[in-house]
């Protein structure tokens, strides 16, 4: 029965979640349209700085910065192993808290980090539209926009992702309930 109650907490925080994520990718593939049709349109002739290359490198080093980012942060964050802990830490905090309020407060605590994973890609996409209008090459535009939206796709919150939530919640109530 609480498990039940738990599977239904988790369907309802993906359904707020994923409005905030189709926010995220809608925004970064409308400002990612709009600077390509200014270039189909206008097609801009490219402007060669004399620090073109200095722009060039400072923003594949914020891309990459961006794109390891992302990777650690959801290393760090979205494994089994660390949600496990995450649970352990609020129930320590909050001895009174059941399996429902536990999941609760860590999925508020995942809505924050999945809303930085996706404002990370999003400023990956961002990074790119600079580098364009600042320049007009759309080399960059290109690659930096596929890098990040392939970081949104991959991060879309499914259920999967948060499937073993309930059952962690359980285990850690478990183990706490067993005498030392």
């Amino acid at each position: 029965m609480v498990l039940k109650r738990s599977d239904e907490i988790i369907e309802q925080f993906l359904k707020n979640i994923r409005l905030f994520w189709q926010v995220i990718f809608l925004l970064s593939v409308s400002i990612y349209g709009l600077s390509f049709l200014h270039y189909l349109n206008y097609r801009p002739a490219a402007v060669w700085l004399f620090y073109f290359k200095t722009i060039d490198l400072s923003s594949f080093a914020l891309a990459l910065a961006l794109a390891i980012a992302i990777l650690l942060y959801k290393r760090k964050y979205f494994s089994l192993r660390k949600l496990k802990m995450m649970l352990t830490i609020l129930h320590r905090q909050n001895r009174e808290f059941d399996e429902t309020q536990l999941i609760k407060q860590l999925t508020g605590m995942l809505r924050s980090r999945l809303k930085g994973v996706w404002l990370m890609g999003l400023a990956l996409i961002v990074l790119g539209i600079i580098f364009y209008w600042w320049t007009f090459t759309t080399k960059n535009m290109h690659i930096y926009f596929i890098v990040g939206l392939y970081s949104l796709v991959m991060n879309y919150p499914r259920k999967d992702l948060f499937a073993d939530i309930p059952y962690l919640a359980h285990e850690v109530l478990k183990e706490d309930a067993q005498p030392a």
